[in-house]
């Protein structure tokens, strides 16, 4: 895991430091790729988590508490970040479904994609991979 991480290390120093991984969107790309891998592992079973993608019950009844936030506090603390992120100097773009996030990029590149990755219209994955192609076209 140490070795890794100092590849990690070595290929952002490589690429310029923090700040420039940053501004090239390198980090949102490693996370987007990891998490697609990590996906594909589960459904392909290359991963094995217990009731999750094997051993699960059938229609099983589960007594567990489940956090729900409210949609009004959802929307707070969209705001509050975008108001932080613009008083950095940076500008948002807002879209209310991955359709719309799709027309956005094509207008005008993103440096930062802030995602829920169950959108209406397109999901989260399959709006990282087209984001992904288009970046690669650049």
């Amino acid at each position: 895991m140490e070795q890794e991480a100092e590849k990690y290390f070595e290929e952002i120093e490589k690429r310029g430091g923090v700040i420039k991984c940053l501004e090239e969107g390198y980090f949102q790309k490693e996370i987007a790729q990891a998490a697609y891998r990590y996906q594909q592992e589960l459904e392909k079973k290359e991963k094995i988590i217990v009731g999750i993608n094997e051993f699960v019950i059938e229609n099983e009844k589960l007594d567990m508490p489940i956090l729900k936030i409210d949609e009004s506090t959802e929307k707070e603390q969209l705001e509050s970040l975008r108001f932080l992120i613009e008083g950095e100097g940076y500008r948002t773009f807002l879209a209310s479904n991955g359709l719309e996030a799709k027309v956005q990029i094509n207008r005008s590149p993103i440096d930062l994609i802030l995602l829920d990755i169950k959108m209406p219209g397109m999901d989260g994955v399959e709006f990282m991979k087209f984001a992904r192609i288009l970046e690669m076209k650049g």
